[in-house]
This record gives structure tokens, C-alpha cells and sequence, in this order.
């Protein structure tokens, strides 16, 4: 029988330097793989920031445009809004109470009176209470600035029945035509006057002389007017 020889026994040497190599193989493979994937990982995060980046600069571009386009149409609705504002008052007529009466004889007074049964405020009024053709007169100074002068004139509803006043208006000292009105209680006159170029304005009243009965009066000067 014919026997085969047994295959010598390996190298200690040889084995350990073969391990060594597949190990160092593996390694490199390992490490291969691992820088592979970091750098693939790496990569896809920074693309994301990149990504991210980019988004957020695309998201403020478009805030800024939005931004932008909002301001311009707040300053084209300012600029198309109405001016709803109400125009500035125009002042109106001077009244005697706005001047200042100059050699007042009598004592003249503003207040809130009853004239005809209706109640006035800012009554320019003066007592008369005797018979003796006692006058009342206030005079204006008013340097040619007016045309036309208009009021209403009477007696207070608390004047005597039988009181009886005579109503003068004077331009520059000259007694307008009708020279006098007589009024008593319960009447109210239309005064309206022209006193283009007048310099002065006067207004009076008189007692009638010689009267009998219950004749105090207090004659009231009511919604003056110079134009």
C-alpha cells in the first residue's frame, strides 16, 4: 500500500503575517466605508445648511419685496385719500357787543332779557324811568369799515303799560330818516340802516315828556349786525 506524505505544517511566521494582512485589509475597508459615509453625511448636512441658507435668503428677498410693495401702496393710499378736512370758519358780522362804545351816557348793560314775549340773549339794554324826556345813548366808532348796520330794537316785557320811547339811530351825529321811532311794549322795530363812509354810529332813546302813569321802560338793542 502506497501512502502519501503529509503536507508540512504551516509557517507560524507566514500564518501570523497573512492574518495581519487581511486584518489590515478589513481595516482599510472599515475605514473606507466609515469616511464614505461621514463624508456623504457631511456632505448632505451642508447641502441642507446650504439648502437652509439659501431658503432663508430666498424667504427675506421675498419679505423685503412684500415689505417694499406694502409701503409703496400705504403711501399711494395716503397720497389718494380725500382731504376731508371742513375749510376754515369765515367770521361773522360784527355786532355791537364786539366794539367798544365810546362816551356811553346812560347805563347800559348786556344781558338776558324777554322782548315781545320772546327771550334774547345779549340784550344791549338801558333803564329809562322818568318823564322828563330822559336819553339814553351809546355812540360807536367804526372808521368807515361797514355798509350796512341792521338790528332790532323794542322795550323789555317787564316795562310799564303805558311807556312810550322814541328810537333814534345817528350817523356821524346826524339823526337817520325817520328821524324817531316810537315804540312801546310789546313791539319790536327793524332797524337797517346805510352808514357807508360813516365814521361814527350812535344809537339813542328818549323818554316821551310829560308822561302819566306807569312809563318805566328799558329799552333793549337786539341781534346787531355791522356788514
Amino acid at each position: 500500500m502506497h501512502t502519501s506524505p503529509l503536507p508540512p505544517s504551516p509557517d507560524p511566521a507566514v500564518e501570523a503575517a497573512r492574518i495581519n494582512r487581511n486584518g489590515a485589509i478589513i481595516a482599510a475597508v472599515i475605514t473606507a466605508l466609515v469616511t464614505a459615509v461621514a463624508t456623504g453625511t457631511g456632505a448632505f448636512l451642508l447641502g441642507r445648511e446650504r439648502g437652509e441658507s439659501t431658503a432663508s435668503a430666498a424667504t427675506v428677498t421675498v419679505t423685503a419685496t412684500a415689505v417694499h410693495t406694502e409701503t409703496a401702496t400705504v403711501t399711494a393710499g395716503q397720497a389718494d385719500v380725500p382731504n376731508n378736512s371742513a375749510p376754515p370758519a369765515q367770521p361773522g358780522p360784527t355786532t355791537l357787543l364786539d366794539l367798544a362804545p365810546l362816551e356811553p351816557d346812560g347805563e347800559w348793560r348786556v344781558e338776558d332779557r324777554k322782548v315781545n314775549t320772546k327771550e334774547y340773549e345779549d340784550a344791549l339794554t338801558a333803564p329809562l324811568d322818568d318823564c322828563s324826556g330822559n336819553t339814553v345813548s351809546q355812540t360807536y366808532q367804526i372808521d368807515r369799515k361797514y355798509q350796512r348796520f341792521r338790528a332790532e330794537v323794542g322795550l323789555t316785557d317787564d316795562s310799564g303799560s303805558d311807556a312810550r320811547v322814541e328810537i333814534q339811530f345817528l350817523v356821524d351825529n346826524t339823526p337817520n330818516q325817520p328821524a324817531t321811532v316810537t315804540i312801546g311794549p310789546g313791539t319790536l322795530e327793524q332797524v337797517d340802516v346805510d352808514i357807508s363812509n360813516a365814521f361814527r354810529i350812535t344809537i339813542a332813546a328818549q323818554t316821551e315828556r310829560n308822561c302819566t302813569g306807569d312809563y318805566a321802560a328799558t329799552v333793549a338793542w337786539l341781534n346787531t349786525s355791522l356788514t
